[in-house]
């Protein structure tokens, strides 16, 4: 299975809210490349999406529905769900 950039980020942003740390641009560009303006869309996507909460002060948090999406695209679950697909598309 191949992921999107956008479920990267979203599977990197659960990895780190894991360890309790703020999911910061720098910190997720570390975790899954790109340039700026790349993750800066791809954040804004999840943000439409109703994954993340993205506010100007504050990094990106998870939403309970991108927490879900999240563990399901970590590897624990087999199949990726169709919410995936159908919210990024969107």
């Amino acid at each position: 299975m191949t992921l999107t950039y956008e479920q990267e980020v979203l599977k990197a942003m659960l990895r780190l809210s894991r360890r309790q740390r703020p999911s910061t641009q720098e910190a997720l560009s570390l975790r899954v490349g790109g340039t700026d303006a790349e993750l800066t869309n791809a954040l804004r996507l999840l943000d439409r999406a109703g994954l993340i909460n993205l506010r100007d002060a504050r990094p990106p948090s998870l939403t309970l529905e991108g927490l879900a999406v999240g563990v399901a695209l970590s590897g624990r679950a087999k199949v990726t769900p169709k919410v995936v697909q159908t919210r990024l598309a969107a």
